[in-house]
């Protein structure tokens, strides 16, 4: 399992989310301001206004407040529909194809094509 995909329910309701060290520097710069992510059980139940956890592989944390979620058919609509810059604000990511190739890596094994996804907008 990649370290991308562990995500914890904690006591209380707290969440937290393992992601990459890019990704996780990248949101506590302020550059990755949406988090896109398949919709499975973990994130049905995030709701606007609640606080998620990320951790890094160093076990560095950072905290943030979820604006707003909305769901997609695909990756590929939601980087069109949100901006590929603001999800995958990466050197290596210049085009949204870019962005769908990234996360079909990311998600080796899954069929993405019958998933739904979702954007986490984060401030």
């Amino acid at each position: 399992m990649s370290l991308y995909n562990k995500y914890i329910l904690l006591k209380g309701g707290a969440k937290t989310i393992t992601i990459n060290d890019r990704a996780f520097n990248e949101i506590k710069n302020g550059n990755k301001t949406i988090e896109g992510r398949v919709l499975k059980k973990f994130f049905e139940d995030l709701k606007v206004g609640e606080t998620i956890t990320f951790k890094n592989s160093k076990s560095e944390e950072i905290t943030k407040k979820i604006s707003n979620i909305i769901q997609y058919n695909n990756f590929s609509e939601m980087l069109e529909k949100e901006g590929f810059e603001k999800v995958l604000p990466y050197e290596d990511i210049s085009s949204i194809e870019d962005g769908v190739s990234y996360y079909t890596r990311l998600y080796e094994g899954t069929d993405l094509e019958k998933c739904k996804v979702i954007s986490i907008h984060l401030i």
